[in-house]
């Protein structure tokens, strides 16, 4: 699923329409935390140019870590029920932290210049959300 929110927003609609199909197809294809490995691959499946890519990034609706891509906001756009779920077996997942009141991932870079309350990805689904456990 997606978020209303995220892609009728005026950010998401500012993008060129390769980078929003892009978006549709990596949140489409990533694991159940949002990590996407073989970005690259979807691009040349679909013929959608590495500005596309760039463009995603620059505009942060992805978090590029190695050669692996996730998705912001991926939170937000999606909420699996505790026995469906799979935890990313992504190494990259260990860089990652979601800001509480939000939902929404960061990396320790830019944790440095936001003053809010932060859980490792490995911790947030052990937790008590209320919300995951009632779906």
């Amino acid at each position: 699923m997606f978020a209303r929110s995220i892609v009728e927003s005026d950010e998401f609609s500012d993008l060129p329409t390769g980078s929003k199909l892009l978006y549709f197809i990596i949140g489409v294809s990533a694991d159940d935390e949002g990590f996407c490995r073989n970005v690259k691959m979807l691009m040349k499946i679909h013929d959608i140019e590495t500005d596309c890519l760039e463009s995603l990034i620059d505009a942060k609706f992805i978090i590029p870590i190695n050669k692996v891509v996730v998705v912001r906001h991926w939170l937000l756009n999606n909420q699996i029920r505790k026995d469906r779920f799979h935890p990313s077996n992504c190494l990259e997942r260990a860089l990652i932290n979601v800001e509480n009141d939000t939902k929404i991932y960061y990396t320790d870079d830019e944790i440095q210049s936001i003053n809010s309350y932060f859980t490792p990805l490995s911790e947030y689904r052990q937790r008590d959300n209320s919300e995951f456990s009632e779906i």
